[in-house]
């Protein structure tokens, strides 16, 4: 992945966003992974737009969906 390229936004419960290179398809897979694993408590990792990786607990997350350029982000209520 190129640095500073958007692939997904995240959106947890606080309202907080990241904007991560990671896929929506990478995000999906490792939540289903910890999911089958029987983790009460999840946690996934990304990777942000910076490049460094981040350890999101997926409980958080409220939203997440895929980067479009150019497409406003609405705010989390």
């Amino acid at each position: 992945m190129a640095d500073n390229e958007k692939n997904a936004v995240i959106i947890l419960d606080s309202g907080k966003h990241f904007n991560v290179q990671s896929t929506v398809v990478e995000i999906e897979s490792q939540i289903t992974a910890e999911k089958e694993k029987g983790a009460s408590l999840p946690t996934i990792k990304v990777v942000d737009e910076s490049g460094r990786e981040i350890w999101v607990n997926a409980n958080h997350i409220a939203v997440f969906h895929e980067y479009v350029s150019g497409r406003p982000m609405v705010a989390f209520a």
